[in-house]
């Protein structure tokens, strides 16, 4: 093993700042020991070299746990083998004789920077690279379905009314319509336009999600009758509205459509009911 300063290097970074960090708190430990040993360990007390080991068996519990935490997250295939060496790691540290430190603390010294050196080297610059290259990857992905989901989530929410819950297959939206209150649209997560597109288990779930809606509906804002209204030319993806009737209105016993300039509740007034449903939906 060659030698060489404990310093950070923009070869070393993972990509990944919590590990990162860690790694750099490995080198502070590092070059401590470089500048003992430089020194001959010359002024350098017992207590000073046993708070150091202290901190480097504290660095190897949290920051393998950290790896291995984040290796479980993504799935990394190499995660045994990584725990191995890691518990390989952990013992050489916590079983170290610090009885060395008070006999031979220079030769003590050389040997932990050896060892530091070859986990550097071996570990930190060829395992750890290969394990954060497959977690940058996944949580490239994983960052992108969620932005996603959080944009359709926005998208539906503007459209539709305030989400009130999310289903198996849909999300249920109240809208602010006082025409017929209790006006809610259930929007399918996929971007199927048509029934006719679906597969039976798909309908199927679709239609389970529709009845746990107008069930709570029919709870909450207790309609004399609900109208279902789909149409495949009205939006880019599958949704049905549900149109609560009350036999005090006009259009009571006619099919009706979707009213385009209806009354509309306060933000509050919706909170309250929204909340109202979320517990009837079940």
């Amino acid at each position: 093993m060659f030698d060489f300063n404990f310093d950070w290097q923009p070869n070393m970074a993972t990509g990944i700042e919590s590990v990162d960090e860690q790694h750099q708190q490995l080198l502070r430990i590092g070059r401590d020991i470089e500048q003992w040993v430089r020194i001959g360990c010359a002024g350098v007390s017992q207590k000073q070299m046993v708070d150091l080991l202290c901190a480097l068996r504290d660095y190897t519990g949290y920051h393998f746990y950290t790896e291995e935490s984040l290796m479980t997250e993504c799935g990394y295939e190499g995660l045994q083998e990584h725990q191995k060496e890691h518990q390989e790691l952990m013992n050489m540290v916590m079983t170290y004789d610090i009885s060395k430190l008070a006999q031979n603390p220079l030769d003590a010294m050389k040997e932990a920077k050896a060892a530091l050196q070859d986990i550097v080297f071996n570990h930190l610059l060829k395992q750890d690279m290969d394990f954060a290259k497959a977690y940058i990857k996944y949580d490239l992905f994983h960052k992108k379905a969620v932005d996603q989901k959080k944009r359709e989530k926005t998208e539906n929410d503007y459209k539709f009314g305030p989400e009130v819950v999310e289903l198996n297959m849909t999300s249920i939206h109240l809208t602010a319509d006082m025409t017929y209150k209790g006006h809610v649209v259930i929007v399918n997560k996929e971007r199927k336009s048509r029934l006719t597109s679906m597969t039976a288990l798909e309908s199927s779930t679709f239609f389970a999600d529709v009845i746990r809606a107008a069930k709570a509906v029919k709870k909450v804002f207790q309609p004399d009758a609900l109208e279902y209204i789909y149409g495949e030319d009205a939006e880019e993806q599958l949704v049905m509205h549900l149109l609560p009737k009350y036999k005090d209105m006009p259009d009571f016993g006619k099919v009706t459509g979707i009213p385009e300039d209806p009354n509309k509740m306060t933000e509050a007034e919706c909170e309250v009911l929204v909340e109202e449903l979320r517990k009837e939906i079940k």
